[in-house]
């Protein structure tokens, strides 16, 4: 987060370039994720959501994740306690299928 603060990747080279849209000029579901985060480190939300509406709410759900465990917080075992294991093995599907629709919706609308 602290190399986001500092270097913009619109202006910085290394950072990576998407191969899906160099390839099929498409925005992938992760196009834009760096400007959005760069923006979420700054707090300016609209940008941050205009660069990527997936990551907006992605990112911060991912960097709660990986704090807690950094603070040595067995985030699965405390999920699993809460939600019933029929509904936890759905949510990978769920989360994929929106993924794909945001794909797909990214590029016929936008």
């Amino acid at each position: 987060m602290t190399f986001l603060y500092f270097v913009d990747p619109v202006e910085h080279k290394s950072y990576p370039k998407c191969m899906v849209n160099k390839i099929t000029d498409w925005d992938c579901p992760g196009c834009g994720s760096s400007r959005g985060a760069r923006y979420f480190v700054h707090l300016d939300f609209a940008k941050a959501f205009q660069s990527n509406p997936l990551s907006f709410f992605a990112l911060p759900l991912i960097w709660t994740y990986f704090l807690l465990l950094s603070f040595g917080f067995n985030v699965d075992e405390f999920v699993r306690k809460f939600i019933p294991l029929k509904v936890y093995s759905k949510i990978g599907y769920f989360i994929l299928s929106l993924i794909i629709i945001f794909f797909v919706f990214r590029n016929l609308i936008w």
